[in-house]
């Protein structure tokens, strides 16, 4: 039996003062690689597939490429 995720990004980060300022805090390194990145991995780690991120469209394109660099986009 098979589970999907849903990983809900897209807010504005206004409770760190954001307010759809600047660059996307999802996008911050964590490590090596973006926050984003590492949510999804572990989504897809605990077998949710597929597993789909809702996104701001003002931060989508920039989020969506960070995926596609680190994850496997057959699963995302």
């Amino acid at each position: 039996m098979s589970h999907a995720g849903i990983i809900l990004a897209a807010g504005y980060g206004s409770l760190r003062g954001q307010s759809g300022q600047g660059p996307s805090k999802l996008l911050e390194l964590v490590g090596a690689e973006p926050m984003i990145v590492r949510v999804v991995r572990t989504a897809l780690a605990a077998s949710l597939d597929p597993c789909s991120v809702v996104v701001n469209p003002d931060y989508g394109p920039a989020i969506e490429t960070a995926i596609d660099k680190h994850c496997d986009r057959n699963r995302v």
